[in-house]
C-alpha cells in the first residue's frame, strides 16, 4: 500500500543519494540481499542483455544467480552509471 510513495520518495532521493537510492530499489525490485548489492561491479551486469549475473561467493547459498532485468531497471541502472561517470 505504501509503495507509490515509496517510489517517490526514492525518485527524489536518487538526485541527492544516488547509490542509497540505487542500493534500494534493486533490492525492492529483484529481492536481492544487501551483500549481493553491494558486492556486485559493473562487469556483472549485461544491460543490452537485460542480466545481472550474481556470483556464487556473493550469495548467502553460495550458488550463481542470473537475474533477469526488466527494461525499466535497465533504464534506472543506466541513469545511475551515467551519473557516475560526470
Amino acid at each position: 500500500m505504501q509503495l507509490p510513495e515509496l517510489v517517490a520518495l526514492l525518485a527524489e532521493r536518487f538526485d541527492d543519494a544516488p547509490g542509497d537510492a540505487m542500493l534500494a530499489l534493486m533490492m525492492l525490485c529483484h529481492g536481492t540481499r544487501i551483500g549481493e548489492n553491494r558486492q556486485s561491479c559493473w562487469s556483472d551486469i549485461m544491460l543490452s542483455e537485460c542480466e545481472w549475473f550474481l556470483r556464487a561467493e556473493n550469495t548467502k547459498t553460495k550458488i550463481e544467480l542470473r537475474v533477469p532485468l526488466a527494461d525499466q531497471a535497465c533504464a534506472l541502472l543506466r541513469r545511475y552509471r551515467d551519473r557516475q561517470t560526470v
